[in-house]
């Protein structure tokens, strides 16, 4: 029987995020204001300002909500970036049996050589684990992902046994 889980993780807006939110419509609104009081006698050129200013307001704050989805399937993880609630991209996709070590998220990524170093979890996130994982291009990869405990249970069986035997203990 085939076994499949998928998993959505929101990553909440920061202070960082607001303010880059505020500082895109900020100036949106200056760019439109601008080209109203500037170019007011030249009508056809000043509503393409405006509503270009205001296409590529709403584009680039769109942009700044992101969502990863992460789908288990058979022992194989494929791991997708959401952005504006339509766009999406396939991340990595990888085997569990390529995940060479998993431990707990403890605030920061282990310190090591690595060809990607991925942050797919808010940073406070309970459940989040550090998998590194080989990559047949080269070195390593360093993911860090939230996972609930139904992929936790799932995972093991398609992982290395002696990762799996130490993968996603709880710490003492």
């Amino acid at each position: 029987m085939d076994q499949c889980h998928e998993q959505l993780i929101k990553i909440r807006r920061t202070k960082r995020t607001v303010v880059l939110y505020l500082a895109i419509w900020a100036s949106m609104a200056l760019v439109a204001i601008a080209a109203v009081v500037f170019l007011w006698s030249f009508l056809p050129l000043c509503f393409l300002l405006v509503v270009g200013a205001v296409f590529v307001g709403v584009r680039m704050s769109r942009m700044l909500t992101v969502e990863y989805e992460t789908v288990f399937t058979n022992g194989t993880v494929d791991l997708d970036v959401i952005i504006g609630r339509s766009d999406r991209k396939r991340v990595i996709s990888f085997d569990c049996r390529d995940i060479v070590r998993v431990e707990p998220f403890r605030g920061q990524q282990p310190v090591g050589r690595y060809g990607r170093a991925l942050m797919c979890c808010n940073r406070d996130e309970q459940d989040a684990f550090v998998l590194i994982i080989n990559q047949k291009t080269g070195d390593p990869a360093c993911l860090t992902l939230a996972l609930d405990k139904t992929m936790r249970q799932m995972m093991p069986a398609y992982m290395d046994k002696l990762v799996a035997r130490e993968a996603f203990k709880e710490p003492s």
